[in-house]
């Protein structure tokens, strides 16, 4: 979650909005008396398909979907199949532990539309949607990375915070004592009834420090790099996480682009291989825009990003600009650009992942003690996945330490810490 204030713009640079569904992260926004700042993001999201766009209203989806011209008939139908499905899996689509729907996590999503629905629904429902929110796609994930998103995301009410995503981390910064940014952990050990914790500041001096425990909350791969007490199996699992990687770009036009209703306009690989989504930032959130401007944001998908990450940055804003015009048509003036390079977003999960998660998580509850770990990967990656994680590890650290467990915000401080 990061903003950048730039010529009166809030510019989201990473994370863009918060679904209903967020759960964990909306109960400290209340605990932490941020409430007020959240606003009412967009709701018609925006499907390309070769000629044209058509838009749904997400606060009245079913309604909007049966008007809709992005599916014939036939897909419309055939969408009934797809709900039943997704019926029957939601009460499984846990963001702290989606192992609980393993029993399903035998294919890919493509797999899964192959066999349940048609090849329209796979390419604009589930593809799309996997694409625009994982940055990967259906033939290389679980079939419950979709299920998870079409269960969470849908017909959810989106928010967003008055001045950016990147206030919330910031607000609940200010609560801490001590915060060291730009400190590299070394290592975290357990022996007998402390953990000693090595790090390394800014200045790089190094630092050797002890507590009554710890939660690491880091990417997959350097949690197992940081914790030599890790057993083997859970080692090997976190050091072959694979995360997704996106370039994207933010900027500042000197008018809306006309005809473009939506707040995010998910794109096909028929329209466009290269591209996730485009985010229209006066539709998600027009505080964020001055009066009269436009915004968006573009992100690429994993591959294209991994060709985009050493290009320079004029480099980069011209050919995704060139890109986000073939999506919504000639762009007003540019005022500016701002252009990120984001390594880690999502987990590319596979058929088998939450199999495997499940053995992750029956290993962690038998074995961990003062040392717990947090993440993105016990469930599909996103923001409130990691607190969940967060929120679950402090508790079970606070068992340990035989403490009562804390409310949520106050667990959230604890794994914060």
């Amino acid at each position: 979650m990061q903003t950048t204030i730039k010529d009166g713009f809030v510019v989201d640079r990473a994370a863009q909005i918060i679904p209903d569904a967020y759960t964990n992260i909306l109960g400290i926004v209340s605990e932490a008396a941020m409430t007020d700042e959240l606003v009412k993001g967009g709701s018609i999201i925006g499907f390309a398909k070769p000629g044209g766009i058509h838009y749904l209203d997400s606060d009245r989806l079913y309604s909007s979907a049966a008007k809709t011209r992005l599916l014939s008939p036939r897909s419309k139908l055939m969408m009934l199949r797809l709900l039943r499905d997704a019926k029957r899996l939601e009460p499984l689509m846990s963001y702290e532990d989606l192992s609980i729907a393993s029993e399903y996590d035998t294919e890919t999503a493509a797999e899964y539309a192959a066999r349940r629905v048609t090849p329209e629904i796979a390419e604009y429902v589930i593809d799309g949607a996997i694409r625009a929110i994982l940055g990967t796609r259906a033939r290389d994930v679980s079939m419950l990375e979709f299920f998870f998103s079409f269960s969470k995301v849908f017909g959810s009410t989106l928010w967003n915070f008055r001045d950016g995503m990147g206030s919330y981390p910031e607000t609940l910064a200010t609560r801490f004592d001590d915060i060291q940014l730009n400190a590299e952990v070394l290592s975290v050990e357990e022996a007998g009834d402390g953990v000693t914790v090595t790090w390394r500041d800014a200045d790089g001096a190094d630092h050797v420090e002890t507590a009554a425990g710890c939660v690491i909350a880091v990417p997959a791969d350097r949690a197992a790099a940081l914790h030599p007490g890790l057993d083997e199996w859970r080692r090997s699992f976190l050091e072959n996480v694979r995360y997704t990687t996106t370039v994207s770009i933010n900027a500042g036009l000197s008018a809306p682009p006309p005809g473009v209703p939506g707040f995010v306009v998910q794109v096909p690989p028929s329209v466009d291989d290269d591209l996730m989504c485009v985010v229209l930032e006066h539709n998600k959130a027009p505080e964020h825009v001055p009066a009269g401007k436009g915004g968006l944001t573009t992100f690429t998908m994993h591959e294209a990003a991994r060709r985009l990450l050493e290009k320079t940055d004029e480099e980069v804003a011209d050919e995704v600009l060139a890109h986000t015009e073939g999506i919504i048509g000639k762009l007003p003036n540019v005022e500016w650009v701002l252009v990120n390079r984001w390594t880690f977003v999502c987990v590319r999960t596979y058929p088998g992942y939450y199999k495997e998660v499940g053995r992750f998580q029956a290993l962690r509850r038998e074995r961990d003690r003062r040392v717990q770990l947090a993440g993105d990967f016990y469930s599909s990656s996103n923001a409130n996945t990691a607190t969940a994680a967060g929120e679950a590890a402090a508790r079970d650290l606070l068992a340990t330490l035989g403490r009562p467990t804390a409310p949520t915000a106050a667990a959230s401080r604890g794994a914060s810490r």
